[in-house]
C-alpha cells in the first residue's frame, strides 16, 4: 500500500499539470484573440485577414492619381456657358508646346461662341490672371469678366471635387488623362479632344498605354488633331476608325511673340534643339547623333 505522503505528491503533481495545461491553452486562445483584434485596428476595414486591406478606389489612386474623377454638380446662379478646358496648371512656365497651343485654340473657340472662358486646373493651381496675358500676346484677347478658373487638383476618394455644369458648355482636353476623366461626365454634347500626339507610345507596355489608347475609342469626343500629318498616322494606321471618319486637324504656326522685334544679325547663327534627356521620347541623343552626322556632312 502507497504511503499517504507519496499519493499526496502525486495527486499535486497531476493537478499542477492539468492547471498548467488549462492555463497554456488559456494564454494561446489569448494571444490569439489580441492578434485579431490587433490586424482589425490596423486594417480599419472590420476584416479578420492577415493582410492589410485597402479599398480599390484608394489603391488606383496611388497609382494614378490625375485619373481621379471629377464630380458633376448644378450650374451656379447665373451660370453662362462656357468653353471648358482641362489643363494641368496655370503656371506661368507651362504656357509652351502642347499647353500653349490647348489654351489659344480652345479660348479662340470661346470668342468664335461668344461663350465665357473657364479653366479646370486638374494637377496644381495657381490663382492668377497670367493666361489672360499669355492670350492677348498671342492675339486672342478674353475679357477678365468672361474668365474663371476652378481648382480641382486637390480631389481624392475621400475627398470629391464638383464642377458645375451648364448644359451648353464645350468642354475641351488634351492629355489622355483629362480626356478620361471627360468621357466620364454626363456632358450633353461631345467634348473636345485635342489630339497633340499618340501618347500611347510614351509608355513601354504596361497600364498606362493601355488607359491612353482606350481614349482614342469611346467615341464620346470630337478629335481635333493637330498637324495633317498626326491626323494621317490615325487614318493610315488602321483600328482607328472613329478619329479617321470623325476628325478635324489644323497646322499649328510659331507663336506671336517669338516674331517680335527681332532683326538680322552678323553673329554667328544657332541651332536651337528641343529635346529632354531624361524624357526617353524626346530621342534626345538620337536627334545628337543626327546633328553630328549632318555637321560632318
Amino acid at each position: 500500500m502507497q504511503n499517504k505522503h507519496i499519493v499526496a505528491l502525486r495527486a499535486l503533481r497531476k493537478s499542477s499539470h492539468l492547471t498548467g495545461k488549462a492555463l497554456r491553452k488559456g494564454v494561446h486562445v489569448l494571444d490569439r484573440v489580441e492578434h485579431k483584434t490587433s490586424r482589425l485596428i490596423i486594417n480599419r476595414a472590420g476584416t479578420d485577414s492577415g493582410a492589410e486591406s485597402i479599398p480599390v478606389a484608394s489603391l488606383l489612386h496611388g497609382a494614378f492619381p490625375h485619373l481621379a474623377p471629377i464630380h458633376p454638380a448644378l450650374p451656379n446662379v447665373g451660370q453662362k456657358p462656357s468653353v471648358t478646358v482641362f489643363v494641368p496648371s496655370l503656371g506661368s512656365r507651362g504656357f509652351y508646346g502642347g499647353i500653349a497651343t490647348l489654351l489659344i485654340v480652345s479660348a479662340s473657340l470661346a470668342n468664335k461662341l461668344g461663350y465665357d472662358y473657364r479653366v479646370i486646373q486638374t494637377s496644381g493651381f495657381e490663382k492668377n490672371e497670367t493666361v489672360l496675358k499669355f492670350l492677348a500676346s498671342n492675339g486672342v484677347d478674353i475679357e477678365k469678366e468672361r474668365f474663371s478658373t476652378l481648382d480641382v487638383s486637390f480631389r481624392h476618394p475621400e475627398r470629391h471635387a464638383y464642377l458645375p455644369l451648364h448644359k451648353d458648355d464645350v468642354v475641351v482636353v488634351s492629355a489622355w488623362w483629362d480626356a478620361h476623366t471627360a468621357s466620364q461626365l454626363p456632358l450633353s454634347k461631345k467634348f473636345v479632344y485635342m489630339v497633340q500626339d499618340h501618347e500611347p507610345i510614351f509608355y513601354s507596355n504596361s497600364d498606362s498605354l493601355v488607359l491612353a489608347e482606350q481614349t482614342y475609342h469611346t467615341k464620346k469626343f470630337i478629335p481635333l488633331c493637330n498637324t495633317e500629318l498626326l491626323y494621317s498616322f490615325f487614318s493610315e494606321s488602321g483600328g482607328y476608325d472613329y478619329i479617321k471618319e470623325n476628325a478635324f486637324w489644323f497646322e499649328p504656326a510659331v507663336g506671336k511673340q517669338a516674331l517680335l522685334g527681332q532683326k538680322k544679325s552678323k553673329k554667328t547663327r544657332k541651332m536651337f534643339l528641343y529635346g529632354r534627356p531624361a524624357v526617353t521620347r524626346n530621342l534626345f541623343f538620337t536627334a545628337i547623333e543626327a546633328i553630328d552626322i549632318a555637321m560632318q556632312d
